[in-house]
């Protein structure tokens, strides 16, 4: 489906798995297809997803910590290109005020959610 560290577009990973094209969690019928990442708003990527408090948002971050199944993992390159990084599942989630200065927060003060995941295999 994806090699690892090659670039994608956005409309070329939702030709693969679906969803929206903005969102960094779309969705399918309720499922978290992949995760599209940027460093600047997640310093911890692709190791760590910082959620931010928009109801969809968490909604879909909570989503994807129930699903047993991996998910592709993308990290921002430059415009319109993504860089496939693995199949990667929920290990732990923290909430607001639980634990959160263990992690890199990049200054954002809108963190409702850190979502911690491990890598399934290398793509």
């Amino acid at each position: 489906m994806f090699k690892a560290g090659e670039a994608y577009t956005r409309s070329q990973i939702h030709a693969q798995v679906g969803g929206s094209i903005q969102s960094y969690l779309p969705t399918v019928q309720g499922r978290v297809v992949c995760a599209c990442l940027k460093k600047k708003m997640n310093p911890g990527a692709p190791h760590i997803i910082l959620v931010g408090n928009k109801p969809r948002v968490i909604q879909a971050a909570l989503q994807l910590a129930e699903q047993s199944a991996p998910i592709p993992v993308f990290l921002k390159e430059s415009p319109n290109a993504w860089a496939y990084v693995g199949l990667f599942s929920v290990l732990r989630v923290s909430i607001k005020n639980d634990g959160f200065e263990r992690f890199d927060l990049g200054g954002r003060a809108d963190i409702q959610l850190v979502l911690e995941l491990v890598q399934k295999n290398s793509g």
